[in-house]
């Protein structure tokens, strides 16, 4: 095979010209993308400013908290062997002990009232502290602040915020009559089911209907307990 000259030796006086490499401009996704690592490092100061991996307030440590147990339980606390305690209303605080939803380790009793045992007048047994603001179970939002009685001034005082309101229940155990935080119907003391029924409140409110609706629900409902968290 007949190997053709070289170009230069073709073209003796011909110049190679080498043009020059053009310089790629750089995309607008190249500059997008820079952007978002702005954004990005703003975003981590930003989190670091608020105290929170979310960007949000932080909570307050030494602040109380009452939750709404993620389930039910009939209003019988009193006979079920699962749960620890002399009576309905110790053994709606292991309940509440035992809850899958409990925001840390600490002590939480049943708010619910009974004929004797659990009461605003009854000393160390009750739950609520005098002149004490409590907060939801992440810490922050503030429900209420109790009055030198040891309860909520409901109804004449509404809640800051309702106590869970994506709560979905069909009631929440109480066994309180307002305005005085008297016990009311409470399934013979948490302890039957086939009684007429106890007293509930709504998770959503912020009015009285918090603790008393003014309904009574059937001892059988599988209703949820607020829980509220002791110093």
């Amino acid at each position: 095979m007949r190997r053709h000259a070289p170009f230069s030796t073709i073209l003796p006086n011909a110049k190679v010209q080498r043009l020059p490499r053009s310089r790629k401009r750089p995309s607008l996704g190249f500059f997008y993308v820079k952007f978002l690592k702005v954004l990005c490092v703003l975003a981590i100061g930003l989190v670091v400013a608020c105290g929170g991996d979310n960007g949000g307030p932080t909570p307050d440590p030494n602040a109380l908290k009452i939750f709404v147990t993620a389930t039910g339980h009939v209003a019988d606390f009193t006979n079920d062997p699962t749960l620890q305690g002399n009576n309905g209303v110790e053994k709606a605080d292991d309940f509440c002990n035992k809850a899958s939803n409990k925001p840390d380790r600490t002590i939480y009793k049943a708010l619910l009232l009974d004929n004797a045992l659990r009461v605003p007048t009854s000393g160390p047994a009750w739950v609520l502290q005098a002149n004490r603001t409590y907060h939801r179970a992440n810490g922050v939002t503030a429900i209420g602040t109790t009055g030198p009685d040891a309860f909520f001034q409901l109804p004449y005082v509404q809640l800051a915020n309702a106590i869970d309101p994506t709560n979905k229940n069909p009631g929440v155990w109480t066994g309180v009559v307002l305005p005085n935080w008297n016990a009311g119907e409470n399934c013979n003391g948490w302890s039957a089911l086939r009684l007429s029924g106890a007293r509930i409140g709504y998770s959503d409110q912020t009015g009285e209907q918090a603790v008393d609706a003014n309904t009574i629900m059937d001892c059988s409902c599988l209703c949820p307990v607020y829980c509220v968290q002791q110093p």
